[in-house]
């Protein structure tokens, strides 16, 4: 499955949906953190609105310190593991940026959100 087959499944199955799964994700399942990842910097560069009180309620604590949780948790990934889940799915210059670039921009916008969040 290429990327672009992945990117349209997930307009398909509801974006809202798949951004809070994503970000849910984020830390409850780190060993998955690859792919996850980039769903992450997907969703949130669309300014996907997500229900607040669906994201609380699974994770049992407010959404700010949750989005602090995700933040460290993608801090501690190095860019090598995360070409290494995406590289076969990435081409050319996707593939640059997931190895160079999408770490430090999935940061900045879960600092963004969390400074400007967008809810349903």
């Amino acid at each position: 499955m290429t990327l672009r087959d992945r990117i349209s499944l997930t307009w398909r199955y509801g974006k809202a949906q798949l951004l809070i799964g994503a970000v849910y994700n984020l830390v409850c399942m780190s060993f998955l953190l690859l792919g996850i990842s980039f769903d992450c910097w997907f969703f949130l560069k669309e300014r996907t609105s997500i229900n607040k009180a669906i994201v609380e309620s699974r994770m049992g604590m407010p959404i700010e310190e949750y989005l602090d949780k995700c933040i460290e948790s993608v801090q501690g990934l190095s860019e090598k593991s995360l070409i290494s889940g995406l590289g076969e799915l990435a081409e050319g210059d996707m593939k640059s940026f997931v190895r160079h670039g999408l770490k430090d921009e999935l940061i900045s916008l879960l600092t963004m959100f969390k400074a400007f969040p967008c809810f349903a």
